[in-house]
């Protein structure tokens, strides 16, 4: 599952019977490389859905116990996808390998593989290196920095 398999997608509270909002974005915790929260919006407002109170994620919407499972008066855990997404993978070679550009992450919210894009306009001819958590050396405000071979 990635980020785009989720953006916009509803958050509904089975108990309630309602829609809460929709998924604009993750919360990762990057010491632990693992999804800590579902970014929502809803009617003008931003909240926090911890990824331990998600019921459900299927094809059509994202299903919780009922709305208390949403903070809408916290701040994130980590740093938000979109925020880290800009950052520049360098390898151990001082190579740049691109940008981040997406997460695989399972249901339980652990990275299994990042996706850093280099080069191409509109998707095309971009070139695509998947990195593995374990690989990542260090993050900073501008860089990661991994331990994989040139691309």
């Amino acid at each position: 599952m990635t980020l785009a398999d989720l953006r916009r997608k509803p958050v509904v509270s089975m108990s309630d019977g309602l829609k809460i909002g929709d998924v604009d974005d993750l919360v990762v915790d990057i010491s632990r490389w693992a999804v800590a929260e579902l970014h929502l919006a809803a009617k003008g407002i931003r909240g926090l859905l911890p990824i331990g109170n998600v019921k459900g994620i299927g094809p059509d919407a994202i299903t919780v116990e009922n709305t208390d499972a949403v903070d809408w008066t916290g701040k994130p855990t980590g740093r938000l996808f979109t925020a880290v997404k800009e950052l520049t993978v360098v390898d151990s070679g001082g190579t740049i390998l691109g940008h981040l550009s997406d997460l695989t992450f399972g249901n339980d919210g652990t990275v299994e593989s990042m996706e850093v894009h280099r080069g191409g306009v509109l998707g095309i001819g971009v070139h695509v290196t998947v990195v593995k958590p374990s690989e990542v050396r260090g993050v900073s405000d501008r860089l990661i920095t991994v331990e994989i071979a040139s691309a």
